[in-house]
């Protein structure tokens, strides 16, 4: 849910009007116009992602219910439509053939007053109920037990929702855990097996640490606690601290093998993370054999994986913002979505993330570069804000690596850098910005090369992000440099580094975001 690293600012930057459905002509108008005008107010801020899914507007959190219905996929968010903080938390929709070019679609569900989810519709899942798309999800109220799960299905294109009567179809934990969840109850994540539905929620024992309940049920509706899944340890510390509460799991199939992902809640600053347990799943229990941190560099959060008709597992997750609230307020958003990325398992057992094939509808310009370091400089001073860029180092013999978003001068720049003798890629941010309140934190990821393997960086850079896709590690982070001409990209080649490299860059176009 990431509530924890929210602010919960109520002051209403943006007087957008669909909080509520226009009754009247006028009040339509009226509607189109404050919309147009948010829209151009966001537009105006160089740091907004052109090509990355984001809402027109104000604040965002977790992707939810990602599923693919008649030829088209739905995404849903987590969303504030009063303004860039978070609070009033509802359901945002959209709607794409490909991936890649969305069509924002009216909010799809909406705190009732009163009601089971008075106080915000949070995160959950989508699935296709016998040909009824059914979104599960936490409500959240002001009772004794404050978060619980709830139902809502939609009509046949997915763009009127009804909540569910029943509701809520889970009020309260089960009871031996009851009253040590401190309120922490969230996330379902919902499939079915067997003919029957299965259910995974997020729970938390104080003084202990996380807990995965599961739960099954023969009609989503009525439901049967069958054990806890997965404990966790606030102890524990190695291979990662496992922190004190886990968020928004998912279990993917993968035949023989399954990966329970999850979002470790911690310390918002230094711990930030999404995991996975992957081993064999048999009589309904998850045997874990390796575990491991899916993505490094403390943006990517709230991870959520549907699979799709060509059987890939698609995942995105929240990107939170690494500068100020008040900056927020300002350009009047935050938070976006990281690309849309396929979820594999590669032959050592260890899940695997690319970016999705459809991505490549993006590029436009291109140029290559060839060369052999150290004594070709390979350097683009106008590169632009939103690139696509491939690097392939021969064996890397010392560091090597690629500048992003530098200025002509080098007072501002970010460097992505792969030192072999730690066997470590850094994403280096120290000198991204002449702004003194964004993050400014050297993130790294383990990267270990088999003997004579080259190194391939595979980096998206969307205005204040990068995303880093390596022969086995993620890298993710926010930048926010404050020229205009920061648009620069360079090859780095510390001493010792030798071999032949390339490198391609294409500039890619906004996947244009319409609102209805």
């Amino acid at each position: 849910m990431g509530q924890f690293l929210c602010s919960h600012l109520r002051r209403r930057y943006l007087p957008l009007s669909h909080l509520r459905r226009p009754t009247t002509m006028i009040e339509a108008i009226l509607d189109m116009t404050n919309r147009a005008h948010a829209r151009d107010f966001v537009r105006r801020d160089p740091h907004r992602p052109g090509y990355h899914f984001l809402p027109p507007a104000n604040w965002m959190n977790d992707p939810n219910g990602f599923i693919q219905w008649r030829g088209e996929y739905h995404l849903f968010y987590q969303y504030n439509p009063a303004g860039p903080w978070h609070g009033h938390i509802h359901w945002g929709h959209a709607v794409s053939k490909d991936l890649v070019h969305w069509q924002h679609l009216p909010i799809a569900l909406a705190p009732t007053p009163g009601g089971p989810d008075e106080e915000g519709c949070w995160s959950g899942c989508a699935v296709d109920d016998n040909g009824t798309p059914t979104l599960v999800y936490t409500g959240v109220h002001t009772g004794v037990h404050p978060q619980v799960v709830c139902l809502a299905t939609g009509d046949s294109d997915m763009r009127t929702w009804r909540k569910d009567p029943a509701n809520p179809v889970i009020a309260e934990p089960p009871a031996h855990i009851r009253h040590r969840t401190g309120g922490h109850f969230r996330d379902p994540f919902v499939w079915r097996e067997n003919g029957r539905w299965e259910m995974l929620i997020a729970a938390k024992i104080e003084n202990k640490g996380s807990v995965i309940l599961h739960y099954r049920s023969d009609d989503l509706r009525q439901w049967e606690y069958m054990g806890t899944f997965l404990e966790g340890d606030v102890r524990q510390i190695y291979p990662f601290w496992t922190g004190t509460m886990w968020e928004c799991p998912n279990l993917v199939d993968f035949g023989e093998q399954r990966s329970l992902i999850f979002s470790v809640q911690a310390n918002p600053r230094d711990h930030l993370y999404v995991v996975h347990y992957t081993g064999p799943y048999r009589d309904g229990r998850l045997h874990a054999r390796q575990q491991g941190i899916l993505v490094y560099g403390g943006y990517f959060y709230a991870a959520h994986v549907a699979r799709v008709a060509d059987g890939r597992h698609i995942l995105w997750a929240w990107l939170k913002e690494g500068r100020s609230e008040a900056a927020c307020q300002q350009a009047g958003w935050a938070g976006i979505l990281s690309l849309p990325l396929e979820l594999t398992l590669g032959e050592d057992g260890e899940p695997r993330l690319t970016p999705a094939r459809e991505l490549t509808k993006l590029r436009r310009v291109h140029r290559r570069f060839a060369g052999h370091l150290p004594e070709d400089a390979i350097r683009w001073d106008t590169a632009g804000g939103s690139l696509e860029i491939v690097a392939r180092f021969a064996p890397p013999t010392g560091e090597v690596g690629v500048v992003v978003l530098a200025a002509p001068d080098g007072s501002e720049e970010t460097r992505i850098v792969y030192r072999p003798e730690l066997a470590q890629l850094y994403l280096e941010t120290n000198d991204s910005s002449l702004a003194e309140d964004v993050d400014k934190n050297v993130q790294v990821a383990p990267l270990a090369l088999a003997s004579g393997e080259e190194l391939e960086l595979r980096i998206f850079v969307d205005q204040s992000v990068v995303e880093i896709f390596t022969n086995r590690a993620c890298l993710m982070g926010r930048v926010y440099p404050t020229r205009s001409d920061s648009v620069g990209i360079r090859l780095i080649a510390g001493p010792g580094a030798t071999g032949p490299v390339t490198l391609d860059v294409w500039h890619l176009v906004p996947n244009t975001l319409f609102v209805v």
